[in-house]
């Protein structure tokens, strides 16, 4: 079972906090979470495009869109899309 997402403000103090030079360990203490959480969220946030300080326009909702994309999402990307044209066009030649 998947652990529970930290609040986005706690994500924020993280970020805020690695920018500003401090050690995940230092992070981890200071938040009072996992420093392989921490690793995470500093992970997540460069493979979004993300840095600190987060543009002024993103909201927390938009800043969990960033962070966490849904799964179909992120599997399509993973994987690319199947050329489904060509698949159909070359059905009938299967004889």
């Amino acid at each position: 079972m998947p652990a529970e997402r930290l609040s986005m403000r706690k994500i924020q103090e993280v970020l805020r906090l690695h920018a500003a030079g401090h050690s995940q360990q230092d992070i981890s203490r200071s938040c009072r979470i996992g420093r392989s959480t921490v690793g995470e969220y500093l992970q997540r946030a460069p493979e979004a495009g993300l840095g600190w300080p987060l543009p002024d326009d993103l909201d927390t909702a938009a800043l969990e869109r960033c962070l966490f994309p849904p799964a179909l999402a992120v599997e399509a990307a993973a994987h690319g899309m199947p050329d489904w044209g060509g698949s159909i066009a070359n059905y009938g030649d299967q004889e």
